[in-house]
C-alpha cells in the first residue's frame, strides 16, 4: 500500500493497519492478496464494492467507522454531484453534528463502470463493444452515413462524464458525426487507458475497429496495447 494512503483515517478506523490486524477488513485484504493477478487497485475496488454490505451487520463502533470510510470512498470514486452531496451528508451526520437529524436522507452510492463506452445520445454507459455498435447502427440520425464511413475513437476521462463536465466531449462527438464519421468514445476512471483501448478498440481477433483515435489528455493510452 502506498505510504500516503496509510494516513487516511475516519473515527477509530485507520488505513495504517489495514491488512495487518485481525479484522473483517484485514481478513478481506489478505484473501485478495492471495488471488493471482490481484493488483492493489483491484483489491481496493473489490473492498469498496463488497465490505459495506458485510460491515453493516457488525455492531461495534470500529466496524461502523470502517463501513463509513468505505462508503465515503464509494461516494468519492463515483464523482457525480449526487454522490458528493451524499458523501458530505454522511460525514456530517456521523462525525460533525452533535445530534443526528432524523429526517436526513442519505442515498446509497451510485456506482459507475470504471471503463466503458459513452455517447451523449446513448441511454446508458456500455461495457460491451458489440452492444454499443448495435445501438449505434440503429440510430436514425446516422442513417445517411455510408456503411463504410470511418470510425474515430476518442479516449475520455470518466470524471468529466459523471460530474456533468462533458460539454467539450459532446461538441467533439457532434462535430465528427456531422462530418460523416462514426464515433467510438471510450473512458476510464484511472490514468492507464491501455485497458479500455485494448477492450474496445480491438475485436476479439485483435483486428482494430478504429483507423484513428485521439486521447483527450496526457494519460498513458498505449501502454501494453498492440
Amino acid at each position: 500500500m502506498p505510504e500516503v494512503m496509510k494516513l487516511n483515517k475516519l473515527g477509530s478506523f485507520t488505513m495504517e493497519n489495514l491488512g495487518q490486524s485481525k479484522s473483517a477488513v484485514g481478513d478481506f485484504m489478505k484473501k485478495k492478496k492471495e488471488e493471482q493477478g490481484a493488483s492493489f487497485q483491484d483489491q481496493m475496488l473489490k473492498i469498496v464494492r463488497t465490505l459495506p454490505k458485510i460491515l453493516k451487520y457488525l455492531p461495534n463502533d470500529k466496524a461502523a467507522d470502517a463501513r463509513n470510510f468505505i462508503l465515503s470512498f464509494q461516494y468519492w470514486l463515483g464523482g457525480s454531484s449526487d454522490n458528493l452531496q451524499n458523501f458530505l451528508l454522511l460525514l456530517s451526520q456521523e462525525y460533525v453534528l452533535d445530534e443526528p437529524i432524523a429526517d436526513m436522507k442519505i442515498a446509497e452510492p451510485v456506482e459507475y463502470p470504471d471503463t466503458g463506452i459513452w455517447h451523449p445520445l446513448a441511454p446508458k454507459y456500455y461495457t460491451s463493444l458489440q452492444e454499443y455498435l448495435d445501438w449505434n447502427s440503429r440510430r436514425p440520425d446516422l442513417a445517411h452515413l455510408d456503411k463504410n464511413a470511418p470510425t474515430i475513437g476518442l479516449v475520455l476521462q470518466r470524471s468529466h462524464l459523471v460530474s456533468g463536465d462533458e460539454a467539450h466531449y459532446v461538441a467533439m462527438v457532434q462535430e465528427l458525426e456531422s462530418r460523416g464519421a462514426k464515433v467510438l468514445p471510450i473512458f476510464a476512471g484511472g490514468f492507464d487507458f491501455s485497458v479500455p483501448v485494448n477492450d474496445y478498440f480491438y475485436f476479439r481477433g485483435r483486428r482494430s475497429c478504429v483507423p484513428d483515435w485521439f486521447c483527450f489528455g496526457w494519460w498513458p493510452c498505449s501502454s501494453g496495447s498492440p
